[in-house]
């Protein structure tokens, strides 16, 4: 009998090491870690994950929905959750709590964030913005009045870094736009016209200084890079295959931007230099390899790819151009993965 329980308490402690509660999150370092959803085909099975990439270990989160899919991280300890118009805060090291949004966001359509400030679609199609503290109190949301003559398009909206700025995807006389408005005075402040084929999945530089989109035309597909300052391209990058179906994403230091490219036989990542405009491809061959998500020291890109057993995340090392598949889990889908922010004071993110 006592060797029995020493026997299960032994293998007790070796799959807390292995594959951890969340709890453990307080003894984790603050860098190379990344939110993913897995797929387990055994029990047919959707979780979440936190991987400590260095250390090749995975914690599963505790979430009240199995099926809740990252909406963003809030801070380097804190990032939100949605599932079928509920929302989950998940504090790393600490509890899982109910979210509640503002009443009249439109429960159907997820919010969107960058860090604490968060925007959602009304019922009524208008955009409300507010911060963190409206997820758990009371508040008063800025309502933001789309610009008249527009109407909302089921596109993306994203914030800019700060929240003071949101481009939208809007219709104006039956021609797409992407609207740029200033949150703070709740107005439109640049019209940016695009062919209007797809989705152009705008994208901000870390220093909201420019935004990356997809320009689709009757001709082909070009990745753009608008100065919003200046209110022109800075750049339009000719691409080959068809649209990429998530957004262009920038490197920490806003000088290069990560993409994919879709042919008849699957899809390759690249990487933009914005000021030279040279194209370097990361990382391809026989298989879909998308969703590229650079580390917060931007010196390690996570993706997708199916060519590994059952689809899994991989992370490149940029330095030495080596390839780290994360956990052993199949992954259900692409886009469902995102690096902790490394914000904390000593925090040596790579």
């Amino acid at each position: 009998m006592r060797v029995t329980r020493l026997t299960g308490l032994l293998l007790a402690v070796i799959c807390i090491l292995t594959f951890g509660a969340v709890a453990l999150g307080q003894a984790l370092p603050e860098s190379g870690q990344l939110v993913y959803t897995v797929y387990d085909g055994r029990f047919s099975r959707v979780y979440n994950l936190l991987a400590d990439v260095s250390r090749d270990i995975d914690y599963q989160l505790r979430l009240p929905n199995r099926t809740h899919s990252l909406i963003g991280w809030l801070n380097d300890r804190r990032a939100l959750f949605y599932a079928s118009g509920t929302y989950a805060i998940l504090d790393i090291g600490g509890s899982t709590r109910a979210a509640t949004l503002p009443q009249d966001c439109n429960p159907n359509i997820p919010a969107i964030n960058n860090g604490s400030t968060l925007a959602c679609r009304t019922s009524d199609s208008n955009i409300l913005v507010f911060d963190e503290s409206c997820l758990l109190d009371f508040c008063s949301p800025r309502l933001l009045h789309l610009p008249r003559g527009h109407l909302m398009l089921m596109g993306r909206m994203t914030l800019a870094p700060g929240g003071k700025q949101i481009v939208l995807e809007m219709e104006h006389d039956a021609s797409p736009r992407l609207v740029i408005m200033d949150v703070g005075r709740d107005e439109a402040t640049a019209y940016i016209d695009y062919g209007g084929r797809d989705d152009p999945h705008p994208a901000w530089s870390p220093d909201g200084q420019q935004i990356a989109f997809f320009d689709v035309t009757r001709t082909g597909v070009s990745l753009v890079v608008y100065d919003v300052m200046a209110g022109t391209e800075r750049l339009r990058q000719q691409m080959n295959g068809f649209a990429p179906v998530s957004p262009p994403t920038w490197s920490p230091d806003g000088e290069h931007v990560a993409f994919y490219q879709i042919d008849s036989y699957g899809a390759d990542i690249y990487s933009l230099d914005i000021a030279g405009g040279t194209l370097a491809r990361l990382v391809g061959g026989n298989g879909v390899f998308v969703d590229p998500m650079w580390s917060p020291g931007g010196r390690q890109i996570a993706f997708y790819t199916n060519a590994v057993d059952g689809g899994g995340i991989l992370v490149l090392d940029m330095l030495n151009n080596q390839l780290h598949r994360v956990g052993s889990t199949s992954v259900f889908t692409g886009g469902g993965h995102a690096w902790r922010p490394c914000i904390a004071p000593g925090c040596s993110s790579r």
